[in-house]
């Protein structure tokens, strides 16, 4: 009777303690079940939120590029208006590049129109401008040069009277320089140095010399002093000095503010 009793004993917490464990692990799997709701919702806030602000920096983009679009056409538009000189404007400024308008070109010191003049001269010079700080326009002008090469007129400012710097480039009067041949000239009222070269790789070069500027005239070609016929460098010489002449010296006074 007691092995009955012990048995049935046993059997009976066997199966309370089976019932405890299947509640037990039915919590622990409600709870797991509740995180991973809770997880994915959050999941989907996160994503909800991150879908909304694509779309909103997709706008965002798409109006940048459509207002940089407009102001590209204004700007566009502008330059075409002045470069038909339609505009009062002198000149305008284009990636840091200052660009005359018709009305500009007219006030420049350098001539746009030597091919009409000169024989050796290829079309319109290759212009490049800046402003001084008093507002003086000035800079560099390229000529496209039949004898080959290019005619480069340089400009710098003259921080000393036209005596002054006339004493400087021209030969030193007691110890004169043998590499070089120089002598100075007349371009309408101004006062100029023409120089040549005594190597046989040098070549033939032009200042001209007023109160505010020095000009350098420059020839970039593959003549050379042992390369040309005296013909040739006559005819150097003759084009720098005709080229200078051109020049508009009265325009360097003029204001472009």
């Amino acid at each position: 009777m007691n092995t009955d009793e012990n048995v049935l004993d046993r059997t009976l917490k066997r199966l309370e303690y089976d019932t405890e464990w299947d509640i037990d692990r039915a919590e622990v799997t409600l709870q797991r079940l509740k995180s991973d709701i809770a997880v994915q919702k959050r999941k989907a806030n996160i994503f909800k939120r991150f879908y909304v602000a694509s779309i909103l920096s997709s706008v965002a983009l798409i109006a940048f590029f459509i207002v940089s679009n407009v102001q590209t056409i204004k700007d566009t538009t502008s330059s075409f208006l002045n470069m038909s000189g339609s505009s009062t404007a002198l000149y305008y400024e284009e990636n840091d590049r200052i660009i005359l308008t018709d009305k500009g070109l007219e006030r420049t010191v350098f001539p746009v129109d030597a091919e009409k003049h000169m024989e050796r001269i290829i079309g319109a010079p290759e212009l490049s401008m800046y402003l001084t700080e008093d507002k003086t326009l000035t800079g560099q002008a390229v000529y496209m040069y039949a004898l080959g090469g290019s005619i480069s007129i340089h400009t710098q400012k003259n921080e000393r009277t036209v005596d002054e710097t006339m004493e400087l480039l021209l030969p030193h009067k007691k110890f004169p320089a043998t590499s070089y041949t120089s002598e100075e000239i007349q371009i309408g009222n101004e006062r100029g140095v023409l120089t040549q070269s005594n190597q046989e790789y040098g070549g033939v070069h032009l200042q001209v010399v007023t109160e505010n500027f020095i000009y350098y005239f420059y020839i970039y070609n593959d003549l050379t002093i042992k390369t040309s016929s005296d013909e040739e460098i006559q005819l150097m010489k003759d084009d720098l000095i005709q080229l200078a002449s051109l020049l508009n010296y009265e325009n360097e006074h003029l204001s472009w503010k």
